[in-house]
């Protein structure tokens, strides 16, 4: 279990917070740069750096980046922080993601800018975003395996090339876009809207197709994104407030720590330590663990093919013998197939749909194994 919040001893109110390996920063209410090398136990704070910050902060390899009105500051990632003059952009910054060399930063009306150097240098990005990227307003941005994925005034697109061109990816989310947020864990990209969680699912092809896996207004406990990472995926939770985990693609999730004062608006990761920020500037700290998850062989489900040719190709294990039902289920949540339904030993197995069985279309895939279950969504293609 992850130990107790307790909150930090900072000289002022926490604007934003960002971690890397066991490194931790926090910008501060008076503009100026702290740093922790001990998960936040102690913080020793820079020269004044930071004005007018608008899109919190981005922890780089040797740098931190930090979206601002005027557009992103970089400070050089050295135990004495030397800020750098602000990068080109001259424009409000709304959200910041980056993934190995890449780094984008959305705007407030000038689309979404790149860097491939940490930073240093940008240039416009906008080819094959609505109106190539003029005017447009980016709410949030994120950076996975999946590729780069941002929300705009007009729907969600994503980037497979480093954000030199983009995409439509909003297939299947609601239209309340403003209220978005974005995270990846592993090879999957989420989005959290209206207080649902929605899953890019898998054979999609370049357009992201989503799904609903949970519905956190049904379960009175809407939630926010606020990061992920392989194998474990972070939330906001109202009802009561609480930092949420979920080991399972977000089908469940459960609380970290204990119960937060407050529903936190951030959220850093150091190797040992927990940093949630609240609105209200205080930033809480808690020792962290490895996500509580059932071991895969219990029961695990993925969808290796989907397509109106080649049928459907379903691979399920179970960690005992049990009776197994595995149906797919239209996006009505009706039960359209049938790929198993009988007794199966422990172990990997492998079901099949022959193709010209289902149309093409969006549909979720159920596996019950005496009372343990699993659902994961999927596109057929056509």
């Amino acid at each position: 279990m992850t130990a107790p919040w307790t909150p930090v001893d900072l000289p002022d109110a926490v604007r934003a917070v960002a971690a890397r390996d066991a490194l931790a920063v926090a910008a501060l209410d008076d503009g100026r740069l702290a740093r922790s090398d001990d998960g936040g136990a102690t913080w020793s704070a820079g020269p004044s750096a930071l004005a007018s910050l608008s899109a919190g902060l981005l922890h780089l390899d040797n740098a931190v980046l930090a979206g601002t009105a005027r557009g992103v500051v970089r400070v050089a990632a050295a135990r004495a922080w030397a800020p750098v003059p602000p990068a080109p952009l001259g424009v409000v910054v709304t959200a910041l993601a980056g993934r190995g060399a890449v780094t984008i930063a959305g705007t407030a009306r000038s689309g979404v800018f790149r860097s491939a150097d940490g930073g240093i240098a940008w240039e416009a990005a906008g080819r094959g975003l609505p109106l190539d990227g003029e005017r447009l307003r980016i709410f949030a941005a994120s950076a996975g395996r999946g590729g780069l994925v941002v929300a705009h005034a007009l729907g969600v697109s994503r980037s497979t090339d480093g954000g030199r061109s983009w995409s439509t990816a909003g297939v299947g989310l609601p239209l309340q876009v403003p209220g978005v947020t974005l995270a990846a864990a592993g090879d999957a990209l989420y989005a959290a809207v209206g207080g649902r969680l929605y899953r890019a699912v898998p054979g999609g092809g370049p357009v992201l197709v989503w799904a609903e896996v949970y519905d956190g207004v049904a379960a009175a406990r809407p939630l926010h994104l606020l990061g992920g990472a392989a194998g474990a995926l972070y939330g906001a939770a109202d009802g009561p407030p609480a930092l949420v985990v979920s080991a399972d693609g977000g089908a469940t999730w459960a609380d970290v720590g204990g119960r937060l004062p407050m529903v936190p608006v951030g959220l850093a990761r150091t190797r040992r330590w927990l940093l949630a920020l609240g609105a209200e500037g205080v930033l809480w700290r808690a020792r962290r663990s490895a996500p509580a998850q059932r071991p895969p062989a219990d029961l695990a489900l993925d969808v290796e093919a989907a397509s109106a040719d080649v049928g459907l190709v379903a691979r399920f294990a179970l960690g005992a013998a049990a009776p197994v039902r595995l149906v797919v289920c239209d996006a009505l949540d009706q039960e359209v197939a049938c790929l198993a339904d009988r007794a199966f030993a422990a172990g990997p197995h492998l079901a099949r749909l022959p193709g010209g069985a289902l149309a093409p279309g969006l549909y979720r895939l159920r596996l019950q194994a005496g009372s343990l279950s699993r659902a994961v969504p999927f596109v057929l293609l056509g």
